[in-house]
């Protein structure tokens, strides 16, 4: 009897990990599908040479944000929609992904944040960070340019 368990156990946990895996697979499908589509979208536009990042940015409008090498190795920052460019801004005129997450945590005394998205808010391209403070999702947004504060908002979480 004692045997018997031996070889059930085992071979329940693969399968419990396998269906995990299964899971996490069909989850991240569509994301990665995005994720794949804004990229060969940046790759359409004029003198991209290669895709460093892709984010997808859900603000007032959705937006593929895309950090691209240019053919003469500068970078940019390129905002598209599902069709084309909405916006594009040289890389070396913005604070970096990294400064905007130090800025937003600074600002706003966290030790972590959720995630931070560059996009594009008003006409403004901005960086969204999202962290949870006080039983609340907070969005806070700063200008991509310098990293002054442009708008915050929250929700409850439940």
């Amino acid at each position: 009897m004692l045997k018997k368990w031996y070889v059930i156990l085992p071979a329940a946990a693969v399968l419990f990990l396998a269906a995990v895996f299964i899971l996490l697979l069909v989850a991240r499908g569509p994301l990665l599908e995005e994720r794949a589509l804004g990229e060969d979208l940046a790759l359409e536009e004029q003198n991209v040479e290669s895709v460093d990042d892709v984010f997808l940015y859900n603000g007032s409008t959705f937006l593929y944000s895309t950090l691209v090498t240019n053919e003469d190795e500068s970078r940019d920052w390129v905002f598209l929609n599902e069709e084309e460019a909405v916006e594009r801004i040289n890389a070396a005129e913005t604070i970096t992904l990294e400064e905007a997450e130090t800025r937003i945590m600074e600002d706003n005394n966290v030790e972590r944040l959720k995630k931070v998205t560059p996009g594009i808010e008003e006409g403004i391209p901005v960086y969204e960070g999202v962290y949870e403070a006080e039983g609340r999702l907070q969005y806070y947004y700063i200008r991509m340019a310098d990293g002054e504060f442009i708008k915050r908002y929250s929700f409850r979480k439940d």
